[in-house]
């Protein structure tokens, strides 16, 4: 396949109406946007590719067992259609480093998923405007207080007029960033994103194919991501666990926040 500008991918996203691109997460019909993390082996690349996920996750960080090179990466890109998103999932890389891989491997979404403040993401606006990006916010299993911090993240990047195009909610337990398989009190976000201004927003932690439609119709979130709950006992992500996944997430009684049932946008 040729190279496609970022540029190009999100023309063709916006002319299929279900969009890859986290400002794209309502499209012109009530579709669930969902993001596969953590991809990592090509051949399974196409295969998932035709399940039809809005994006996949390219994992960068090396200490993750989901990280991949900047090679690999490129060759996974490269295999997907161009009308799906490649996000890059980075935690505290140099800006500089970040933006190479993002330049080699084809990425056209960031993921922040470690302690970037919001002078970090108003950097990366000043240097990459054409990016956008996804800011993972990380919350206590059990507690409710840690969506006060998004608020108040939100509000400084507000402030340097960079805020992220999407946040995405992930549990929090010990010193991991992510991939930890918990799940985060569905109730406390749907009673809290549903009086707060939250730019769109991607639910994630310990999501599955048994548990995703449930998660989507308390939380009623604009997209849903998913790393382990798509994965078999050997740790290798399965095709049809995506599957199942992708079709529970779409079920029919779980529209994503923001549109209504005529399946137009709205102001939720």
């Amino acid at each position: 396949m040729g190279v496609v500008t970022i540029a190009a991918r999100a023309a063709l996203r916006h002319n299929t109406g279900v969009g890859g691109h986290p400002e794209n997460l309502v499209g012109d019909q009530p579709v669930m946007w969902i993001k596969i993390c953590g991809v990592r082996e090509i051949e399974l690349a196409e295969p998932i590719a035709k399940l039809g996920p809005s994006a996949i996750g390219l994992n960068f960080y090396a200490p993750s067992r989901r990280s991949v090179s900047p090679e690999l990466a490129t060759r996974i890109a490269a295999a997907m259609p161009a009308e799906m998103s490649r996000v890059g999932v980075f935690v505290n890389h140099p800006l500089d480093r970040l933006l190479e891989i993002v330049d080699k491997c084809r990425i056209d979404v960031v993921q922040l998923h470690g302690d970037e403040t919001p002078e970090f993401l108003a950097e990366l606006k000043q240097k990459r405007a054409d990016i956008e990006c996804i800011r993972a916010m990380r919350i206590p299993v059990d507690e409710v207080a840690g969506l006060d911090v998004v608020d108040r993240y939100l509000n400084d990047c507000r402030e340097l007029d960079a805020c992220p195009a999407a946040i995405l909610l992930d549990a929090h337990t010990g010193k991991q960033y992510g991939g930890t398989g918990q799940t985060i009190r569905w109730d406390a976000i749907a009673a809290y994103a549903g009086r707060v201004e939250w730019p769109r927003w991607i639910l994630s932690g310990g999501l599955s194919p048994e548990n995703v439609g449930e998660a989507v119709k308390i939380t009623q979130p604009h997209g849903v991501d998913v790393a382990s709950g798509v994965e078999d006992t050997a740790g290798r992500q399965s095709l049809e666990r995506i599957r199942r996944f992708i079709e529970a997430a779409r079920q029919p009684g779980g529209t994503p926040r923001g549109v209504d049932t005529t399946g137009k946008p709205s102001d939720g």
